[in-house]
């Protein structure tokens, strides 16, 4: 036969054809059987034809069940009823919350989904319970857990997944269920001591049954085997050839396979994308040529984190950043006429709130916004909503309340949604509505414990919209199972990884786990079981491709000694693959000219130029970095904190300090002060800077914030005057005091912390610092650090010295140079100092070279200097702009051009 879409695949359309229904182990495999048997009926002239039977074994099964349901229901027997997987859950759970084991368990939840797990293998590989209760003391907790859970089934009459195809075995030998005259069992790599059982039930109650033998090889099969640099290389590899096959063969059922599919599925489709459709890298919406199988986590797709942050709303604040989601996102009642107003009161929000906020003060900056009156809205509807709760209820309560609050929201949104978006939503519905089968298993509880059992609910369950058949399918080892392709190309089976790891399950001693055959229980199952995964992967495609990285950071990797004896490949087609950028260039070379700017329009002379000093200090940084942030303004969102944020902590320092000076005016008035007065003067002055912030930031400093702000404020302020009672005596010349500082061709609005006389009538600048100094960042040409020299050149009358007084905790300290000695603790003679500049051998001349570095940078700044020239490294990885000024592409244009 030809390699077509599955394997066998012409003895499975011989079984359709004959009315077989025709099991599948996987729903991949089942629709790539329902499009192979549509693709043979197209090919044969039928215009029409009768849906077959194709169902995948866990569709099978409910089948069965609905028509044993039928039969019961006739014949007015009674029937166990379905458990639910996360009621089944649920009721592990209890069972493991009723056992002496709970007190020592950290996570009981965790602890009853492996205990669910482990029961299902159980039942699946015939492990008595009896046997396991003989092992360890895990063991033995999971035997009595069973015991719990089989009880409480027995007396309600349920029927968990995990002993179904048993129920239905039995139905099916005592003639109560009507099972398909013919099915065909197919794409399943081994089956289990129960799915055994089953098949000889349905035998045994007049079906005939057959099992498409995975072993068979479907045809000749001729693998190579590619070597990579690396990962990020073995996935470009694949793209660029996924990409030349499609050129030449349009139509071709194309696979590609990963390992660790989980891990890579992001960089995976990345190369995807900028090999088969680079316009995504230009933001345009194109319908992509490959799709993965499995799916993410329900909460991962934009409409179901919309549902939950509402939902999570309902119970107490929620951090900023869900609140931003929520004003930004499409899928509430009157996002898309109030958009700009949301994103105007997101802006405000972040300049105004704690890292938490609830919907009373979200409500209230809505109610002083203009033009978010829907918004208001549905904020004071959810408020009303929150506040008519009741504290217990059973999940099935708490479901209709939970939809009705998501209806007060006006989820999922005004505008039409999307094939993908609407089957989010519906499968976000489902997940509520699966909180009705948790009653019994739960009983009464809270909003907490509900909205907690929901996000299980939909990040345990994988979650992928239909889509149509793309060409391309990217696929996990495991997902393969029965499926064939034209071309096929398998990456990541290297030796550390393939075959993997013993991975016994929980619970069940590894030694039954062994006599069973469980997979993953010992080395040589894994190795067995990699066997046949392998074989099989090899014997689906004529030519399929094998590849593996030569390494991976400093790690050397071989191929798995399971692909290692196939042949290296010779030359494979490669398409050629250009960033979105490049492929630009390369289409309109005439409209694609280069053209170098680096220099913005010069300033107009007049008015004192915005930023401070941190314009100058940006403008050493990088000129581009000074020019986007302070002509541009491109500045970072301010992030809300916790409580108050560096810069406001330092603010308030900054106040409470000066507010002590103020009162205290000198050394001699700090020095008549015992450390009990000083301690009260700090405390006075805390309290008087904080009161201020309560009523402007009242969401920022709750009560318990600004009792320790008041404390840390207090003990550090009074940590400090200890320091600077230990200077010589001084004055406090001038504290946090504007001054118009020019240099160069700029006028600079600065704030200088302090300046103090010294008793021979020196001055000396201080500029507080809460966080690490560096006085050597004042010595080179571009300074790291201008503040304290901008200051120095701005005020050079009588300037004995600089410090930087260093607040931060447990490293309370002065740092800074002087003219001479003696000016305080830390501050040493500039003439001491080891290798000073050659154009500033002594503190005059220190002044001076001071004043022509920091003129250059001004003058560079007035003139429009915007280069992309970082003075080091670190410089880039602190800065926001890098999407902007694009350092990295500029960097490696030749990598660029060259497609790497």
């Amino acid at each position: 036969m030809g390699f077509k879409r599955i394997w066998h695949q012409t003895d499975v359309l011989a079984a359709l054809a004959a009315g077989a229904t025709v099991v599948t182990s996987g729903e991949r495999l089942a629709r790539a059987t329902q499009l192979a048997h549509g693709e043979a009926q197209s090919a044969a002239g039928a215009t029409v034809w009768d849906s077959p039977e194709i169902l995948s074994y866990d569709a099978f099964l409910a089948r069965l069940y609905d028509g044993a349901a039928g039969a019961a229901l006739d014949s007015g027997k009674p029937l166990p009823r379905r458990l639910s997987d996360a009621a089944c859950e649920g009721f592990w759970e209890q069972a493991v919350r009723a056992s002496p084991q709970a007190e020592s368990l950290l996570q009981t939840a965790a602890t009853g989904r492996e205990a669910a797990r482990a029961w299902d293998l159980a039942i699946a590989y015939r492990i008595p319970l009896e046997r396991i209760a003989a092992g360890d003391e895990d063991a033995q907790a999971f035997a009595a857990w069973s015991g719990h859970f089989t009880a409480a089934s027995r007396a309600e009459a349920w029927l968990e997944d995990a002993r179904l195809a048993d129920w239905l075995a039995t139905q099916a030998r005592s003639g109560m269920l009507s099972p398909p005259k013919q099915i065909l069992f197919t794409g399943f790599d081994e089956l289990t001591p129960q799915q055994r059982e089953l098949i000889e039930s349905l035998r045994a109650g007049g079906s005939a049954v057959r099992v498409s033998k995975t072993e068979t090889v479907p045809g000749p099969a001729s693998a190579v085997r590619r070597l990579e640099d690396d990962a990020a290389a073995e996935m470009r590899a694949a793209a660029a050839w996924t990409r030349a096959v499609l050129e030449r063969e349009p139509t071709a059922s194309i696979g590609i396979v990963a390992r660790d599919l989980d891990a890579r599925r992001t960089a995976i489709a990345r190369a995807l994308d900028d090999a088969l459709c680079p316009a995504v890298a230009a933001g345009q919406e194109v319908a992509r040529p490959y799709e993965f199988s499995g799916g993410m986590p329900l909460d991962s797709y934009p409409a179901a984190r919309t549902a939950l942050i509402i939902l999570e709303c309902l119970g107490h604040r929620v951090p900023f950043l869900s609140v931003s989601h929520l004003l930004r996102s499409p899928f509430l009642a009157g996002a898309e006429t109030e958009r700009d107003a949301r994103a105007r009161l997101e802006l405000k929000l972040r300049e105004r709130v704690s890292e938490q906020i609830g919907l009373a003060a979200l409500g209230d900056f809505a109610a002083a916004s203009s033009g978010t009156s829907r918004l208001l809205t549905l904020l004071r509807s959810l408020q009303e909503k929150a506040a008519a709760l009741p504290r217990r209820q059973r999940p099935s309560a708490w479901a209709r309340d939970l939809s009705d609050a998501l209806t007060r929201a006006g989820w999922p949104g005004e505008r039409e949604l999307d094939s993908a978006e609407y089957q989010t939503v519906m499968a976000l519905r489902d997940a509520v509505g699966a909180l009705v089968h948790l009653d019994g298993a739960l009983g009464a509880v809270t909003l907490g414990e509900a909205l907690s059992r929901l996000r299980r609910l939909v990040a345990d369950k994988p979650f992928q919209p239909a889509g149509l058949d793309a060409p391309v399918q990217v696929m996990g080892l495991l997902e393969t199972a029965g499926l064939c392709f034209d071309h096929l190309w398998v990456m990541g089976l290297t030796d550390d990884s393939w075959p993997a790891a013993p991975r016994p399950a929980s619970f069940i001693p590894p030694r039954l786990q062994r006599e069973a055959g469980m997979p993953h229980a010992s080395a040589s199952l894994e190795l067995a079981f990699a066997r046949r995964v392998t074989d099989r992967l090899l014997a689906s495609s004529p030519t399929p491709i094998v590849s593996t990285p030569d390494g991976e950071a400093d790690t050397q990797l071989r191929p798995s000694p399971l692909v290692a004896a196939v042949p290296l490949a010779g030359t494979l087609p490669f398409a050629e693959v250009r960033p979105y950028r490049a492929q630009l260039r390369a289409e309109f070379p005439r409209a694609a000219e280069s053209y170098a700017d680096m220099r913005g329009p010069g300033l107009q002379g007049g008015e004192p130029t915005p930023g401070g000093t941190g314009l100058i200090r940006s403008q050493a940084a990088c000129p581009f970095q000074s020019f986007a942030r302070y002509r541009l303004g491109a500045k970072p969102l301010k992030e809300p904190a916790l409580g108050p944020d560096a810069l406001e902590r330092g603010n308030l320092m900054h106040e409470v300090l000066q507010a002590v000076w103020t009162e205290l005016k000198d050394h001699a008035a700090l020095a008549a002060l015992d450390l009990t007065a000083r301690r009260a003067l700090a405390e006075r002055c805390a309290t008087q800077a904080l009161s201020v912030r309560t009523r402007k930031l009242p969401e920022v400093y709750t009560p318990r914030v600004t009792a320790l702000e008041r404390e840390r404020l207090a003990s550090s302020v009074t940590a400090w005057l200890e320091k600077e009672a230990s200077r010589p005596p001084f004055k406090v010349l001038e504290s946090e005091t504007q001054h118009l500082l020019k240099v160069g061709p700029l006028s600079l609005d600065t704030r200088i912390d302090r300046i103090d006389t010294l008793s021979d009538g020196g001055r000396v600048i201080i500029d507080y610092k809460t966080g690490q100094v560096d006085v050597g960042a004042w010595l080179d040409e571009r300074l790291d650090e201008p503040q304290l020299p901008l200051y120095a050149v701005g005020n050079p009358e009588r300037l004995a010295g600089l410090a930087f007084a260093c607040l931060k905790p447990g490293e309370m300290r002065f740092a800074g140079l002087a003219a001479r000695d003696a000016v305080a603790p830390g501050v040493i003679p500039y003439a001491a100092r080891k290798n000073p500049p050659t154009q500033a051998p002594d503190w005059e001349a220190l002044l001076g070279y001071w004043q022509s570095s920091l003129a250059a940078l001004a003058t560079a700044y007035a003139a429009g200097d915007a280069r992309v020239d970082p003075k080091y490294p670190e410089t880039c990885k602190r800065c926001h702009l890098s999407s902007v000024c694009r350092i990295h592409e500029l960097g490696a244009p030749e990598q660029e051009d060259a497609g790497e």
